[in-house]
């Protein structure tokens, strides 16, 4: 059979399509194919069927499931939230949101802000999230929002409306809500648009007036700005149509194209590639500005009823705050974990020669601990003179109580801190730990004479371990002693003691120590010693003490110490010595008298003899 067809019947004789393959087989020829149209798939040298990924919405554009080179088949998971609010109660999240106005500020109220500059001219609403965003790599940043709007398009509202991201501020001029922005407005005619602002200069990639579309959107026929060479636009075939009442706003965005979506991401409204802010990292902004003539129309709506971002990369995973998500956790440069969160923010300030001040205060409540740098606000030009600075903390930012403060090159701990003179390219460093405030601040009660010095506050994320200084206190050192050994008599009897205390002679008495005010005595060592004559004995001396003055031979018995002969039989010139070493030390307060008694006992014939001697040493501190 030759390659041509098979004839069907009935019919007009139509032919089925054949073929013969090169071992001489006939094959009827089937294919793929839309039931309505000449549209088959495709099949490639190799007999490997062709398939594509995509939506009806999306495939009179040609938009495609890609596969990469290496095999993989490129998909795009779910989107991971970053920050998001649906503005429940009426009072607005600090911790998100910053607000102003000229003359109405933004009001939260029933779960959802209204943003209106009311009928002012020149007067504007301005709500700009705390946190900005930036795209992470290849993954896009999605925008997501719901926002009320009035029924029907106001034509000349003479106020302009402004929500996605842009630069932080009010207006730059009656149009721009911002210097660098992406996202959708109504401009002051009642059009809704998409559109991308650069440097300054506004395009506009979709619009319900086909006029102010950017005259690169093919098939628009709009005369607005044209995009930059290299830049890329398009509307998809289609111009806006209002949306009044509730309906959903998006963007997905990074460094080199961003998507507009209204109602559902099936199909975007708008296409920009290459046309991108030069800044990129980009708070939420929305915002109404009042033109600065006409008249202001009172018949509009601005409601955002929720917002939020989402990252759509997740090959990046941090720790994150549940509640405020785009606050992470941080990894230093040697991958070391900061276990208190992010960099706190310092707090700086600078005081002129002759005057006073006060740094801060700074908010020390994410932070571990705190350094205070003093240094010359000309490093090469130090200040003279001595000033005072008194370091101070909070829990409420009101009410101060004074923050020890240790200063790095000495290790002195003080809660106020006098300076000397300046030093070119020198600074003065306090640091402290932080277990409870949330305001820090410094006070200069005494300036510099001549040049400036600037303070800085610098709070820090981990806890700050204080030296300890581990030195001994200034000790006096103390030694009494019997000037001579002293013969013993049967009857306890204080003795005359001499010796050196505090770098001075003490005079033979038998009360001489009263312990120095503001010290305290401690007794380190104590030695007793016996010298026999004819009678075998032993001493007993007794260490006394008077707490509230001199001592007295009926004053309380601190230690006893015996020496003595050690045999019944008589040994002339036999000398007992006994060391008596206080090793944790006996203390005495201060004002309390010292003294040693002596005493003389015989265990064969009951009559006392022999010499004794006694020594002890300590220090005052």
């Amino acid at each position: 059979m030759a390659d041509s067809s098979i004839p069907i019947t009935p019919g007009s004789g139509a032919n089925v399509d054949t073929r013969t393959t090169a071992n001489g087989d006939h094959r009827e020829v089937v294919v793929v194919g839309d039931p309505t149209a000449d549209n088959v798939a495709k099949v490639g040298t190799g007999g490997e069927q062709w398939a594509g990924i995509t939506s009806p919405a999306m495939s009179p554009f040609g938009v495609f499931a890609r596969i990469t080179p290496f095999a993989a088949l490129r998909v795009t998971g779910e989107p991971t939230t970053i920050f998001w609010d649906v503005f429940d109660g009426t009072v607005i999240d600090t911790q998100k949101w910053t607000t102003s106005g000229s003359t109405n500020v933004p009001v939260q109220t029933g779960g959802a802000m209204s943003v209106s500059a009311g009928t002012t001219l020149n007067a504007e609403s301005l709500l700009n999230s705390v946190p900005t965003f930036s795209a992470n790599g290849t993954g896009y940043n999605a925008f997501a929002s719901v926002i009320t709007l009035e029924s029907s398009p106001v034509a000349g509202s003479n106020q302009h409306r402004f929500w996605g991201v842009g630069t932080a501020g009010g207006f730059n001029g009656p149009i721009l809500p911002a210097n660098d922005a992406c996202g959708f407005e109504i401009d002051s005619s009642g059009a809704l648009n998409c559109i991308v602002i650069v440097g300054g200069t506004r395009y506009v990639v979709n619009s319900t007036n086909a006029s102010l579309i950017s005259s690169s959107v093919a098939g628009a026929g709009g005369s607005g700005t044209a995009v930059p060479s290299g830049a890329t636009v398009s509307n998809l075939g289609s111009i806006l149509t209002w949306q009044g009442g509730s309906h959903r706003f998006g963007m997905h965005f990074r460094a080199d194209s961003v998507f507009f979506y209204v109602e559902g991401q099936d199909k975007p409204v708008g296409i920009a590639n290459y046309l991108m802010p030069n800044t990129q990292t980009l708070p939420i902004k929305v915002a109404a500005r009042n033109n600065s003539s006409g008249t202001v129309s009172s018949s509009l709506t601005f409601q955002v009823n929720s917002i939020a971002i989402a990252d759509t990369t997740a090959g990046n995973h941090t720790i994150s705050d549940p509640d405020y998500p785009w606050r992470r956790a941080e990894v230093g440069k040697n991958g070391g974990l900061s276990v208190r969160g992010a960099t706190v923010a310092s707090v700086s300030g600078n005081i002129a020669a002759c005057t006073t001040g006060t740094i801060g205060p700074a908010d020390v409540s994410e932070a571990g601990n705190c350094t205070i740098v003093v240094k010359n606000t000309n490093a090469a030009s130090p200040w003279t003179g001595t000033p005072v600075l008194v370091f101070e903390q909070s829990d409420d930012g009101t009410s101060w109580a004074p923050m020890p403060m240790q200063r790095a090159d000495t290790n002195a701990v003080s809660t106020t801190a006098t300076l000397p003179a300046g030093i070119a390219n020198t600074e003065y460093v306090f640091n402290c730990p932080l277990q409870g405030a949330q305001w820090v601040r410094a006070r200069v009660t005494t300036g510099p004479a001549t040049n400036g010095m600037t303070v800085v506050i610098i709070p820090g994320g981990g806890y700050f371990v204080p030296f300890v200084n581990v030195a001994q206190p200034q000790r006096n050192l103390v030694t009494l002693f019997t000037a001579t050994p002293v013969a013993l008599t049967a009857t306890d009897t204080l003795v005359s003691l001499t010796g050196w205390k505090s770098g001075a002679a003490v005079a033979a008495t038998t009360t001489p120590a009263v312990v120095s005010a503001g010290k305290t005595f401690r007794v380190t060592g104590i030695t007793a010693s016996y010298v026999s004559t004819t009678t075998s004995a032993y001493l007993l001396a007794r260490l006394r003490v008077n707490t509230a003055g001199v001592v007295a031979i009926g004053s309380p018995i601190v230690k006893s110490i015996v020496s003595g002969a050690t045999s019944s039989v008589t040994v002339a010139n036999y000398v007992g010595f006994n060391p008596s070493a206080a090793t944790d030390g006996i203390e005495f307060a201060a004002g309390s008298g010292i003294g040693v008694s002596f005493q003389g006992l015989s265990g064969v014939t009951g009559t006392a003899g022999g010499y004794g001697h006694i020594e002890i040493t300590g220090y005052e501190y």
